[in-house]
C-alpha cells in the first residue's frame, strides 16, 4: 500500500487507513513507539503504560 507524507500544522504527517490499523490490532488512541532504523520507521505497540 503507497501512502504520501503531508503537511499538518508545522509538522510532517502520515495518514493510515482505518483497514490498515484493523489490520495491524492498532486502535485510535493507542500509544506506538516509532523506531527509526537503517533509514526506515518502525510503528509498534507501546509497552509502557
Amino acid at each position: 500500500m503507497e501512502a504520501v507524507i503531508r503537511k499538518w500544522g508545522n509538522s510532517p504527517a502520515l495518514r493510515l487507513p482505518t483497514n490498515v490499523l484493523r489490520e495491524a490490532s492498532y486502535e485510535l488512541e493507542q500509544k506506538v513507539d516509532l523506531i527509526v532504523s537503517r533509514d526506515r520507521i518502525v510503528i509498534q505497540p507501546s509497552e509502557k503504560v
